[in-house]
């Protein structure tokens, strides 16, 4: 290094040659280390200096100048000696090199050079654009000061910029335009204001016309997005999809096209996704007409991940994990486009094919809700705030009503059944379902994206959340001595979590869980055993409490909650601690040969007990207070207990 040092301080066209023979000595050396403490930190800072004196001299040649780079991006690994790579003028000349400095401040550091080479001139520096942005991603990853420079240079407006203009053109590398992404990702996860700043400059549009063009089956999301037709996938549409047999309809519903997606394309989606997580968090209008417009898309994209690519590899990038955690910030009036209806010959037949064929499906992919309207006063109220059948409208309905006579002034409800196709869902929980059985304990990483998005679903959408519910919480039959805990079905795996030693992952199971029994205490322990819901119902104040606790939450009718004959005959000799009956192990109950007074003996031996324990800070006894939650006894009180309970 000092050899470097030396030739790079007093670099001149004729020691090209040897700078770069020793900067690529240096690369070759260090490429793997990310630990530098082999390194003396006072000779890394002077290194820095050098190299960046250096990079102001375009006429040491563009391959000098990305060993200087790829040496700079070596250095900033270690946060305690960037040195002035952080500075204003460092960040400034890594801009301008990676071709993001706006072109008022780039005319500074090259006034003899006014000219916009756009993509010629990309193209012919591709390897530096590379490195300076490799570079700038180690720094602003470790520097909140550099950070706070490159949203100062404008570098956001410039990324948006670039991914406009070029993003589409295949001439441009997909190098620059992943590091495009990873530096803007970089930024909008550390500074709330590159968020603000990318929605300002209308960035979400230019992300979402990004991840469109990445993503395979543009055609056919186009389709749906523009026609708003709910009908089909967008495969066929119009009349060719009208003129479908049932058969043929089947089988687009069963297996629509798939797409190959390509490594490229998978590490580009992440990081595109990755970054509209992040500024869809907290968008500053999201009911406006071209935050929705842009949501929809998204989830017209999503849909596609899950319905027409072909099963993506966990690693290097988790693309369905990137997918979910979008598809947890969009607004609920979005979601809707997660499925398509179809015709009910065809949701019969799909459901044949899958009573027939139970053990080819872990869940069904169709899904049949019924919906009605009330005709009072002369008005239809729909209590869902759905579309209406075709044929059935509410001034229709008035006239009826009024031929009839002004005192009926109510009439029995119209109802009629809505046939989905959840194929989106049903692989979102297939992939829950084979991450609960992949570990004994899942990774957070893992578990925690699809329960956020399966509660964000089942709270924002009713179909969702029954189907859901039919799949994950299905009527219990004969339940025998089987705990909620035990088994392989998918709810065994989510009872297990709930007493999960991850704090996160616990209440968010429980919360999943809980909404699918529409926030009703009794529904929940009966799924679950109060065991296991003893945690969140002490949380949220519930302990103790019998009746649906709603929260505000507009849940359907609970007409859907029959219980089957086999649950009604096992009802009564259910455990409601154990959700299951208790097992019989042969042995004799001891108190049935003991007599009341003996009874009373061991009771105060017991009750004697518990206060020892808990004198000594082993346990802690507690009693259920007014607000629901359990509230600790203090020592006095439990110590000069005498009996119990």
């Amino acid at each position: 290094m000092d050899n470097c040092i030396s030739i790079l301080a007093n670099c001149v066209p004729q020691n090209v040659p040897n700078a770069i023979d020793g900067l690529r000595r240096f690369c070759s050396e260090n490429e793997k280390a990310f630990s530098l403490i082999h390194l003396d930190v006072s000779h890394r800072k002077s290194f820095i200096d050098v190299i960046l004196n250096a990079l102001t001299k375009e006429e040491l040649g563009l391959e000098l100048i990305a060993l200087a780079i790829s040496s700079l991006r070596i250095l900033s690994r270690d946060k305690d000696g960037l040195g002035s790579l952080s500075s204003e003028g460092a960040i400034s000349r890594l801009l301008s090199l990676a071709e993001l400095l706006r072109e008022e401040v780039k005319c500074e550091h090259r006034a003899s050079d006014d000219r916009d080479d756009g993509l010629d001139r990309l193209i012919t520096r591709t390897d530096v654009v590379i490195e300076a942005l490799k570079c700038l991603c180690n720094i602003v990853y470790h520097s909140a000061v550099a950070r706070q420079y490159c949203l100062n240079l404008q570098c956001v407006q410039a990324i948006l910029a670039r991914v406009r203009k070029f993003f589409d053109n295949t001439l441009l590398t997909f190098e620059v335009k992943y590091f495009d992404m990873r530096f803007l990702f970089l930024l909008t996860a550390l500074e709330n204001t590159a968020r603000v700043e990318v929605v300002a400059s209308k960035g979400f549009c230019s992300l979402t016309h990004a991840l469109d063009i990445c993503i395979p089956g543009k055609e056919q999301r186009k389709i749906c997005h523009e026609t708003k037709v709910r009908d089909g996938c967008g495969q066929v549409a119009g009349a060719k999809l009208q003129a479908l047999s049932i058969l043929d309809r089947v089988v687009i519903e069963q297996a629509p096209n798939t797409y190959t997606i390509h490594q490229n394309e998978i590490l580009l989606s992440a990081e595109i996704m990755k970054t509209m997580f992040n500024i869809t968090l907290s968008l500053p209008d999201p009911e406006s007409t071209d935050t929705v417009d842009h949501c929809d898309r998204i989830v017209f994209i999503v849909r596609s991940i899950f319905v027409h690519l072909r099963p993506l590899p966990d690693e290097p990038e988790n693309l369905p994990n990137h997918a979910i955690n979008v598809l947890s910030n969009m607004p609920t009036k979005c979601l809707k486009h997660l499925m398509w209806t179809m015709p009910p010959s065809v949701w019969k037949k799909i459901a044949q094919d899958y009573e027939c064929r139970p053990s080819s499906h872990r869940y069904r992919m169709q899904f049949e809700t019924c919906r009605s309207v009330s005709i009072i006063y002369g008005r239809i109220i729909n209590p869902h705030n759905d579309q209406l059948p075709v044929g059935l409208s509410s001034t229709g309905g008035a006239r009826h009503l009024h031929r009839r006579g002004e005192n009926d002034v109510s009439r029995p409800e119209k109802k009629w059944n809505d046939t989905y196709n959840m194929l989106a869902i049903q692989t979102m929980l297939q992939i829950l379902d084979d991450r609960l059985k992949a570990t004994a304990q899942p990774l957070q990483e893992n578990i925690i994206p699809v329960l956020s998005a399966f509660c964000q679903m089942a709270r924002g959408n009713r179909v969702i959340r029954k189907y859901l519910r039919m799949e994950v919480l299905p009527p219990l039959g004969h339940v025998g001595t089987t705990r909620p805990e035990e088994g392989n079905l998918i709810r065994n795996g989510l009872v297990r979590l709930m007493r999960s030693a991850i704090e996160d992952i616990k209440e968010l199971v429980a919360d999943f869980l809980f909404v699918l029994c529409k926030e009703n205490v009794n529904r929940l322990i009966k799924y679950t055993g109060y065991g296991n819901a003893a945690g969140l119902l002490a949380s949220r104040g519930l302990m103790g409490v019998s009746q649906s606790q709603r929260n505000g939450t507009d849940y359907s009718s609970d007409d859907d909650d029959s219980e089957t004959e086999e649950y009604a005959m096992d009802k009564l000799h259910i455990d409601p601690m154990i959700g299951a009956i208790p097992k019989d192990d042969g042995k004799a109950n001891p108190l049935d040969e003991m007599s009341e007074q003996e009874k009373e003996e061991e009771a105060e031996k017991l009750a004697s007990l518990i206060r020892d324990l808990n004198r000594r800070g082993v346990i802690r006894t507690a009693q259920v207070g007014l607000d629901g939650r359990p509230q600790t006894e203090n020592e006095d009180t439990a110590s000069s207990d005498t009996t119990t309970e």
